[in-house]
């Protein structure tokens, strides 16, 4: 897995956090991370219609959807499609090692996914809130 997930989910916290949205300069500072490589994440949130991005003076970023109907599951499909947890370093040929660890890796993942769609957006939202909270007190 690379970060392109992690920077979603970050990002997508910090905008249903936001109700009148932000930028993407202002993400970017907050994720700490390259513009470019955020603009990448955006572009394919958008592609998935999570999000909407207006240009312009009164332009920004915002969910297109509430973040209780955002399932992390979901948003994980959309930024890994084409990629896989674990990626193989050969080629699996049936009855072979690789082909046993395919298969292990293979369900490895589905439960990932499945335990990302216990949780929705408003979810992580609302523990990094907590969380803060608590820090702060």
């Amino acid at each position: 897995m690379n970060t392109h997930f992690s920077i979603a989910l970050h990002a997508l916290t910090l905008l249903a956090d936001r109700s009148d949205g932000l930028t993407s300069e202002i993400l970017a500072t907050e994720l700490e991370t390259n513009p470019v490589f955020l603009r990448r994440v955006l572009k394919t949130l958008k592609s998935a219609e999570i999000i909407t991005m207006r240009r312009g003076a009164r332009g920004g970023i915002a969910l297109s959807r509430s973040a209780d109907s955002l399932r992390l599951d979901e948003i994980y499909q959309v930024m890994c499609a084409d990629r896989t947890l674990f990626p193989m370093h050969a080629q699996a040929q049936p009855g072979t090692v690789p082909s046993l660890i395919h298969e292990l890796f293979e369900g490895a993942e589905m439960r990932t996914v499945r335990h990302f769609g216990r949780f929705t957006l408003r979810d992580l939202l609302e523990e990094s809130l907590a969380t803060l909270e608590e820090a702060e007190a």
